[in-house]
């Protein structure tokens, strides 16, 4: 299980760095830290499209459970999550789709690996996984602005190894015309300050543990620990540039969405999935038999940030336990990319681990972005592998905190991505 760590603010002139500690894999009758486990249940079912009127779907009604090696447990699903069978009588045009949920059950002191491994076993489900810990990793150190630094990544890269070119591509392209480019950062701690400003009525909340319901308030529930990680990363993609405060976003011809996915750093995959899907189908939709309370999403196509990751194990592991991007996770990235959408992950900082270890840089269809120094090397605590692209990721202005006087110097991939994003 992954477990994170979570930071306190910054203090000045204090450097603090957040990540990801020991990953411990369990597959064995283990003892868990809490009386429940989460799981993602995923099952496709089949139905006529709509020329062909609807059709019957003749589902498993009872539930599918499994005992525990020593009789000692039972856990059961219910039996409408289990693999589609529906009936067609007539040659006809069929679509697929996958059905859903998270579900929490009693652990009775075995590890949510070693039930899901026994829900899947049972072959009525296409998935049945951990859902996913995730967390953000990199660090950051209050300071004054030191603009000078951003020549490092926004200058060329024939005087800056690390440098992407912006201020050549601004010169070249001069006041952007036209409406504005969505970028919707999928993050947590998302601060109001005067030079970061949020797309009015744009913001929402993903979160489900302790007991929250999809939302339209993004911004922390409760600011002890919380870093600004979110307000970070907006802050990289469309700061205000040339006000005299902070470091200047790559733009400001953008409309930046927060959204909240993450507890003050802290979360799980299935909220990801869930904003995706939201983002997707415009009205709030998200697994099903669920509810929310977030207001559809009523922006363009454009472009998504998740600068997150979490562990969900090797490919070349000799572990049954799914690895790789979940198939929930890479239905929604699959439905965003028809429709034109660009989505940017950090490849996680796990110094020199494989970026297809985690999710969703493991994802098909989205670009994963490592980070490089300002020598252009690639920075030692950046993930490697199945990269998309590298971009400067160390030093970088923004602002950190719920004071419009807090600016940070910041570093990780999650500050690559969104320079790219």
């Amino acid at each position: 299980i992954l477990r994170n760590l979570c930071l306190m603010g910054p203090k000045k002139n204090v450097k603090r760095t957040m990540m990801a500690a020991a990953i411990s894999l369990v597959t064995a009758q283990a003892f868990a830290e809490t009386d429940n486990v989460r799981l993602v249940v995923s099952s496709y079912k089949d139905s006529l499209t709509p020329e062909y009127g609807l059709v019957s779907q003749s589902s498993t009604t009872n539930d599918v459970c499994v005992n525990a090696p020593n009789l000692d447990a039972k856990w059961c699903v219910d039996g409408e999550l289990a693999k589609g069978n529906g009936k067609v009588s007539q040659a006809s045009v069929s679509q697929r789709s996958l059905d859903t949920r998270v579900i929490e059950l009693d652990s009775y002191g075995y590890s949510a690996a070693f039930i899901a491994k026994k829900l899947r076993e049972t072959g009525q489900f296409d998935e049945v996984v951990v859902d996913v810990p995730i967390t953000h990793s990199y660090s950051f150190t209050q300071t004054q602005p030191i603009k000078t630094l951003q020549d490092h990544y926004f200058g060329d890269s024939s005087e800056f190894p690390s440098g992407s070119n912006v201020y050549g591509a601004a010169a070249l392209i001069g006041t952007p015309t036209g409406e504005n480019v969505d970028v919707l950062v999928l993050d947590s701690s998302f601060y109001d300050t005067d030079d970061v400003v949020y797309h009015p009525g744009s913001g929402r909340s993903f979160v489900t543990t302790n007991g929250d319901t999809p939302n339209d308030d993004y911004r922390p529930r409760d600011t002890t620990g919380c870093d600004g990680h979110g307000l970070s990363v907006a802050g990289i993609v469309g700061g205000t540039i040339d006000n005299g405060k902070g470091g200047d976003g790559v733009t400001n011809a953008v409309n930046i969405h927060p959204i909240r996915v993450m507890t003050c750093g802290e979360g799980y995959l299935s909220d990801v999935s869930r904003a995706l899907s939201w983002a997707d189908e415009g009205d709030g939709t998200l697994f099903s038999g669920e509810t929310s309370n977030a207001s559809p999403y009523e922006g363009d196509v454009g472009i998504i940030n998740i600068s997150l990751s979490g562990y969900t194990g090797s490919p070349d592991s000799e572990d049954d336990a799914v690895t790789g991007c979940p198939i929930y996770m890479q239905e929604a990235i699959n439905a965003l990319k028809a429709k034109g959408w660009g989505i940017t992950v950090g490849a996680g900082n796990n110094y020199g681990a494989q970026a297809n270890e985690y999710s969703p840089s493991n994802c098909e269809g989205v670009i994963t972005v490592g980070a490089l120094e300002s020598s252009g090397d690639k920075a030692s605590f950046s993930n490697a592998g199945d990269v998309t692209v590298t971009a400067h990721g160390v030093s970088m202005i923004t602002s950190c905190g719920e004071n419009d006087d807090n600016y940070c110097t910041v570093s990780g991939t999650s500050m690559s991505s969104p320079l790219v994003a």
